[in-house]
């Protein structure tokens, strides 16, 4: 068995890491996989990109060359992706994989046209919205893609046939062809809901397979140990929130976040904020209490001194597919309080291992941080059930099994 992982990363985001995690627990298990990317941030030798200057001058090139038509959207949305760009589908045939699995494939990576061209079985884990929608990484609000995308309210667009209706077709026309050989994963429940909504997709068979996660790897250290690695002060009750660009990607709740603390601040004046994931601006707002950013985090070592180091880690996101971020810190037995939506309550049962809050109601969050860190015994328990819940259902041996399984039927 020969797999082909397609992703535009090879690590940087969860969508690229989970992706990057099954590559390589496959391999371990003696299953020829490759990896394919347009941006390789790791220095791992299995992991295949355009090597020569010129072609990774060009690599660098295709997410702005792709992203050209939205110069004519000046209020576009940043999270809004074409993938219209040619792709030389060489590349792929010459490894002559037998299946090939598809991840986050948008910045110019692979344009959807390449799937009807290429008459090999296909898996898509759907890290996120865009594969049904328009354009749209994260759809908010809007429910055009049930039926039709136009008029789109991300692109700040008026007309019925502008470029997320283009899209859109573009989309129809390939996936029409695609319906006997792919297949659809969502890593969560309401992930899964979405995708059957969705007038692109709903035709296509659909499997439920979380993202996967090395227990092994990802687990507790000894706050005090992780403390003193890391700088990190003993006095504090520590909140850690994180992500790939968390404080500017308006999906990840910062504003909600910073709502909270603000309130339990006045309650609680011993907290101090960790932010990974985005460096601090030149200008940064006063927020009361301590903050520290840490930058961007490319090695799984600083991750789980970070998980560990932290009292509580809060994900407020508004629709998450799953969450990498909630997978890891239960991981290391770090409690998450997050809002009651998207594909986190797979992972966070209320009041177990963390706390699940009304759905942007930035008190009920604050509420949730405070019940965690309030009671030393009862946050032994959510610490020792947020590892539980991991160990029983996300363990990246569970997952992987899950996809043989699902490539054997091919």
């Amino acid at each position: 068995m020969n797999i082909l992982m397609l992703s535009t990363s090879d690590i940087e985001g969860g969508a690229a890491r989970a992706a990057y995690r099954l590559h390589k627990k496959l391999q371990n298990k003696g299953i020829t996989s490759h990896m394919l990317v347009q941006n390789k941030k790791s220095d791992d030798p299995s992991i295949l990109a355009p090597e020569g200057k010129i072609n990774k001058a060009i690599n660098l090139l295709r997410p702005h060359i792709d992203a050209l038509p939205l110069y004519f959207y000046p209020k576009h949305e940043r999270t809004w992706n074409i993938s219209w760009l040619p792709n030389n589908k060489k590349k792929i045939e010459n490894l002559k994989p037998d299946i090939i699995h598809l991840h986050w494939i948008c910045k110019g990576f692979i344009p959807v046209t390449i799937l009807s061209e290429i008459n090999i079985p296909i898996i898509w884990t759907l890290h996120d919205s865009w594969p049904f929608t328009g354009g749209c990484h994260i759809p908010f609000e809007c429910k055009k893609y049930i039926h039709l995308c136009g008029a789109c309210p991300q692109l700040g667009s008026n007309c019925t046939y502008d470029l997320s209706r283009w899209v859109y077709n573009r989309k129809i026309r390939v996936y029409r062809t695609l319906e006997d050989r792919m297949i659809l994963v969502t890593p969560s429940k309401w992930m899964a809901e979405c995708t059957k909504q969705s007038s692109l997709m709903k035709n296509f068979n659909i499997e439920i397979i979380p993202n996967g996660i090395n227990q092994d790897f990802f687990k507790p250290i000894e706050k005090k140990i992780a403390r003193d690695i890391l700088n990190l002060p003993h006095d504090k009750k520590l909140i850690l929130f994180g992500g790939l660009s968390p404080t500017v990607d308006k999906n990840k709740g910062f504003r909600f976040l910073i709502k909270a603390l603000k309130t339990l601040y006045k309650r609680m004046s011993n907290i101090e904020l960790l932010i990974f994931g985005s460096y601090a601006p030149q200008n940064p707002q006063d927020f009361s209490f301590s903050t520290r950013y840490t930058g961007r985090l490319y090695d799984d070592i600083s991750l789980v001194l970070l998980y560990s180091a932290s009292d509580v880690v809060v994900v407020p996101s508004m629709y998450e597919s799953q969450s990498l971020v909630t997978l890891e810190a239960l991981s290391c037995g770090t409690p998450v309080v997050a809002f009651n939506a998207g594909g986190i309550p797979d992972m966070v049962d209320h009041m177990k291992n963390g706390y699940l809050a009304e759905p942007y109601e930035d008190e009920d969050l604050a509420k949730g941080i405070e019940w965690v860190l309030s009671n030393e015994e009862r946050y032994k328990e959510l610490s020792y059930s947020a590892r539980q819940k991991v160990i029983q259902g996300f363990t990246l041996e569970i997952i992987t099994q899950k996809y043989i399984t699902l490539y054997n039927l091919y």
